[in-house]
């Protein structure tokens, strides 16, 4: 041992017995200038009674939000709001695209937006006898069509518990809460195709499966059901995935371009201008299906100003947010991202239609919020945003209008109520408190990294952050 030299711990065996080990360099000799001490990160056991309280109080809301809706729909005939305020429409979504799966006219005469994918798949789980005439008998001559999403939905329930198992004790209230919950149970109801794309989309972003080409090939096909899920592919071009880009763009176009040829319709031609027709037309025929000019005159002018300014604030947020991922590229999660892209998604449709309740779309966003494994303050806010969004049950604040329809599911002629409900103003204000946390969580990302001194990753705002310690 040279003169000076401390002594440092023995080796107890091994080839190096006997001699002694080099103290381990101080952290001012690897990084000049950097504190002593590095702050531990101290991470909850997702067992902790608070976290398991709140999540089992908020699947007792849902649930008995569930409950209601049972005992209002005994008594009413109908599923009440925030359901299809048309009770005849019923499980129509799902046979309309039926009906034009069997036949030529679904771009040129429906002006559908659906991709062949979605008419390829109703062709196949149909029964093209029943489809001679009109939708609505294929609704009572073809019920297996109905059995298919219904068995798509039950699979969906145990492809998210699956999901969410490493959640531990959270992974029972909130796979109940989302199987359970309006968003799911709404698409249920108009038995819509987003039943199975979201069986789809869980196999692909859920953490199922161990195979990269595997997961590629379900999110092109669920990119190929619905379109506005080419959204999730923003954070990876924020992120600068270059590799991912390629690979999932080339699945999800090579499926598209299968099916096209199989179908023998659907162009992008026939999708862009259908695309156009849609959002110019579709909003004035929600608009007068519902009487949303009686509802929105007895709003005060909330319903056409103070809400789509609410949801714009909240998507102008989303933006800061979604800005992080090119800043600090590799740290900040892709999952957040992809949520917060998906909160854009649920506040224009809302703006689009201004249903401003019920939302089908939700459930990607839930999902993606559901598998937070991280509990903090913002975290559990958001977390619990996401279960009042499950909520099934809503109060009415106006009524504007009555009318008399034919109910399918209970067979008889219902009174249906048209006006102003509580959940109408509550939904969109949950949409932005997600918005805001998620971008809260994200940009906290981005400060806790820009003066880390082993930081991992690189950013170019080294002076956003908290100010460098002086020793």
């Amino acid at each position: 041992m040279s003169p000076g030299a401390q002594p440092g711990p023995q080796s107890p065996n091994g080839p190096y017995a006997g001699q002694t080990s080099s103290p381990e360099p101080r952290l001012d000799d690897r990084f000049p200038g950097a504190p002593q001490t590095i702050p531990q990160v101290v991470k909850r056991d997702w067992s902790f009674p608070s976290q398991i309280a709140i999540e089992q109080f908020m699947l007792i809301l849902v649930l008995v939000g569930l409950v209601y809706i049972v005992q209002q729909y005994v008594t009413l005939g109908h599923l009440p709001r925030p359901f299809n305020s048309d009770p005849s429409q019923s499980l129509m979504d799902f046979y309309n695209t039926a009906y034009w799966s069997h036949r030529p006219g679904a771009y040129e005469i429906w002006h559908t937006v659906y991709p062949p994918l979605s008419f390829l798949f109703a062709q196949i789980v149909t029964n093209d006898a029943c489809y001679v005439g009109t939708a609505y008998d294929a609704r009572t001559c073809d019920p297996a069509g109905a059995g298919f999403i219904m068995g798509f939905y039950l699979l969906n329930t145990v492809l998210v518990f699956l999901s969410l198992r490493r959640s531990r004790a959270a992974a029972v209230p909130r796979t109940l809460a989302l199987c359970l919950g309006l968003p799911m149970l709404y698409g249920l109801e108009l038995a819509n195709l987003i039943i199975p794309c979201f069986t789809l989309y869980v196999l692909a972003e859920g953490g199922l499966l161990k195979s990269r080409w595997a997961r590629h090939l379900f999110r092109g096909l669920a990119f190929n059901f619905k379109l506005y899920l080419l959204v999730v592919a923003l954070p990876s071009a924020l992120q600068r995935r270059v590799g991912w880009l390629i690979v999932a763009g080339v699945t999800c176009l090579t499926i598209y371009l299968v099916t096209l040829v199989v179908y023998r319709s659907g162009t992008p031609w026939d999708i862009f201008t259908d695309l156009v027709l849609y959002s110019r037309d579709q909003s004035k025929l929600y608009f007068e299906q519902n009487h949303l000019a009686e509802i929105a005159s007895k709003s005060n002018d909330i319903w056409n100003r103070t809400l789509p300014a609410i949801l714009r604030l909240g998507e102008a947020i989303a933006l800061t947010g979604l800005a992080s991922g090119l800043i600090l590229k590799d740290a900040v999660s892709r999952r957040r991202l992809t949520a917060l892209a998906l909160t854009t998604i649920c506040a224009e449709a809302a703006i689009h239609t201004q249903g401003f309740s019920a939302d089908y779309t939700q459930i990607f966003l839930i999902f993606l919020i559901f598998r937070e494994r991280e509990w903090s303050i913002t975290s559990s806010i958001v977390i619990v945003m996401a279960y009042l969004l499950c909520v099934t049950a809503d109060i009415a604040l106006v009524d504007a209008y009555r009318e008399f329809k034919m109910s399918f599911l209970s067979g008889r002629l219902v009174e249906v109520e048209f006006g102003l409900t509580a959940s109408q103003f509550v939904r969109p204000l949950l949409i932005v408190m997600i918005q805001m946390g998620l971008t809260g969580m994200l940009w906290r990302k981005v400060i806790d990294n820009s003066n880390r001194p082993a930081r991992r990753y690189a950013t170019s705002f080294a002076w956003i952050g908290r100010p460098r310690r002086r020793d």
